[in-house]
């Protein structure tokens, strides 16, 4: 997928050589950079992705029921039907149908027609939970698209109604991860030799196996993911990869609130070459991982509550953020 961007760098315009002063925080409280962002929706087949780009100036701000629709794939219902239906579990969080209607039109910082500019920016790839359509990742997808970086979130059109965290699930999630980045390779925005993978809950398992299984892989995130539990980490184990081999950066994101979910850190605890690091996210839980079932959920609770959980989210940001310069800055 081409596209025209803007001639600032390409032509060394001196009026474009500023660059815009860092803005206030994103609408999930996370600390944007210095870029405008937007968000391009790319149809795979049986995957669709959000791909948050950093834009070269401001365009139209986009609300939260434009990222609805570009992850559910439509235009004409009704948003709150949409959600009901598209997003069951972010419906339920939220509840009435007057808490659906108001987070759908929060205004964010991204918006669909900004320009975008000539430059080479590197790749994040974000899996997030089966049924989350990539609205697990939203919020963090922004603010790390500010910062200079490409940040698309695969998903299946259709995904299962049924959860169950088989061989077949995490084939077709591998599969959308490998589609998404051999089409955004190609795109002479992206430089591909700057891929970092991250991961939340059963979205954390195809990452790990992807980035096992293909060379082209500089960082893996965790974001609790499903490979520090027993059933991640079984799959990993038992697709006999060489976990060993792995020596790119690492970085465990762990909630510190346990679940009824047991761990086992085995899995990654083989990866003895990699650049490892780890961070403890004391009051957070494994569901405060996620836009859809923490930040977003906390809007209906009280702004002591919300602050709590948007500091906690926001400090979990920014540790992912600081490994992604140190691992991907040439």
């Amino acid at each position: 997928m081409v596209r025209f961007r803007g001639l600032c760098l390409a032509f060394g315009l001196t009026a474009c050589a500023s660059a815009p002063a860092p803005r206030a925080a994103g609408w999930s409280g996370l600390a944007l950079g210095e870029h405008a962002v937007r968000l391009e929706v790319h149809d795979m087949g049986r995957h669709r992705a959000l791909v948050f780009w950093p834009a070269a100036g401001e365009g139209t701000p986009a609300t939260i029921a434009s990222f609805v629709r570009a992850a559910c794939g439509e235009r004409d219902e009704k948003t709150t039907a949409l959600m009901r239906r598209c997003l069951p579990q972010l419906s339920a969080a939220l509840g009435s149908e007057g808490a659906i209607d108001a987070v759908a039109a929060t205004v964010t910082a991204t918006s669909l027609d900004a320009s975008l500019e000539t430059h080479r920016y590197p790749l994040v790839v974000l899996q997030g939970s089966v049924a989350g359509r990539g609205f697990d990742f939203v919020g963090l997808a922004e603010m790390l698209a500010s910062h200079g970086y490409v940040v698309a979130l695969p998903a299946p059109v259709d995904p299962p109604s049924q959860f169950a965290a088989d061989f077949a699930l995490i084939a077709d999630l591998q599969q959308g991860i490998a589609q998404v980045v051999r089409e955004l390779s190609a795109d002479p925005g992206i430089d591909a030799t700057r891929l970092a993978l991250g991961g939340w809950s059963v979205g954390g398992v195809p990452t790990t196996l992807y980035a096992l299984s293909n060379d082209d892989t500089d960082a893996i995130i965790s974001f609790d993911s499903g490979a520090i539990y027993n059933y991640g980490a079984a799959l990993v184990r038992s697709a006999n990869a060489d976990l060993a081999a792995y020596d790119g950066g690492l970085l465990l994101l762990n909630a510190g609130v346990t679940n009824a979910v047991p761990r086992d850190t085995s899995a990654m605890d083989a990866m003895t070459r990699a650049t490892r690091r780890e961070h403890v996210a004391p009051t957070m839980t494994h569901a405060h991982f996620s836009n859809q079932l923490g930040i977003l959920r906390s809007l209906t609770q009280t702004e002591a509550e919300r602050a709590a959980i948007r500091a906690d989210y926001s400090e979990v940001a920014a540790v992912a953020l600081e490994f992604l310069d140190e691992q991907l800055t040439p």
